[in-house]
């Protein structure tokens, strides 16, 4: 059972509930991979750099555009897959 304690405090920023929609903007680069482990339902991959994507949140009425990098994925309760991503800088910004 995971302790919800360290969780908490292993985040560097509050979390707040928002419900809305999101565009997912999937770079069409290829990205290379190498395979960990394999079976006949999955495979394992891991890659030399994160996966990245582009988001376009509706924040109040206003469609506000993040990029971010897959950190975690989960199954969830309906069957479908529940992605969790952290937050980068633009490519073209200086941070």
């Amino acid at each position: 059972m995971v302790n919800q304690e360290s969780e908490r405090e292993k985040r560097k920023a509050e979390r707040m509930a928002l419900e809305t929609e999101v565009e997912f903007i999937v770079d069409a680069d290829v990205i290379q991979a190498k395979s960990i482990d394999v079976s006949e339902t999955g495979i394992r991959i891991e890659t030399d750099d994160s996966i990245k994507v582009c988001m376009r949140l509706n924040i109040d009425g206003e469609k506000k555009d993040m990029e971010g990098q897959l950190v975690w994925t989960k199954k969830n309760e309906k069957g479908g897959m529940t992605y969790g991503f952290q937050y980068t800088p633009p490519a073209d910004s200086d941070e």
